[in-house]
């Protein structure tokens, strides 16, 4: 059985949630809260499988709930029931780490599926949210896909080009220094020279450009 605390400023769509879960035998609503301190609080005492969770809160904001409880009760899976999609709010709920991110219009054999998919180990984010996740994305590659420098690799020589490699893994400087007995400091000289004879902005920057020069090799 799911054990489910439902947080929700608007009294109606509380009760009604709760009534709608609690006639489904998989699940078992531990608590209702109208604002983020109360839910809190509740979870001192005991802690549920999930949080369905609004973002708009009288109190304290429905993102600041879902960092508290992902740093003190990581094991608790938490949906977002948003009124609305907004990027801002998507973009900061994920970063908090939540599971899931739908608006209230979903159906009731949709939140059924969602709350056993998010119980499952899957993320789920709700099918008007996918247009706003990738104009998001196409922003992020223009910014970094971006030819407005001279993005010369041609000049590197052999251990510049390794370093470019090791970052292109995603390596760390010290990860990279370990790697090739370098100190830090001189990985961290090497990767400024680097930068400025390929005319890339930062390390993600050159990792991309490297990936997209062998990519059309």
């Amino acid at each position: 059985m799911i054990r489910i605390y439902l947080t929700d400023d608007q009294t109606l769509f509380l009760d009604s949630l709760k009534l709608y879960l609690q006639g489904e035998k998989q699940f078992h609503v531990l608590g209702t809260f109208l604002n983020g301190k109360e839910t809190l609080e509740a979870l001192k005492k005991e802690q549920p499988d999930l949080i369905l969770l609004d973002l708009r809160l009288p109190d304290i904001t429905g993102l600041e709930v879902a960092e508290t409880v992902k740093r003190e009760y990581p094991k608790v899976k938490i949906i977002v029931l948003s009124s609305f999609e907004n990027e801002s709010d998507m973009l900061s709920a994920v970063a908090g780490g939540i599971d899931g991110y739908v608006v209230k219009d979903i159906s009731p054999a949709h939140l059924i599926l969602v709350i056993n998919t998010v119980m499952a180990g899957f993320s789920v984010m709700h099918p008007g949210s996918h247009e706003i996740m990738r104009q998001i994305i196409r922003k992020e590659m223009a910014h970094y896909l971006s030819l407005d420098g001279i993005h010369n690799f041609d000049s590197l020589n052999i251990q510049e080009w390794k370093i470019v490699q090791l970052v292109t893994e995603g390596k760390s400087n010290k990860e990279i220094a370990s790697q090739l007995d370098y100190t830090e400091g001189t990985v961290k000289n090497y990767i400024s020279r680097i930068l400025q004879k390929t005319g890339c902005r930062d390390r993600t920057h050159l990792a991309v450009q490297a990936l997209r020069g062998e990519a059309q090799e």
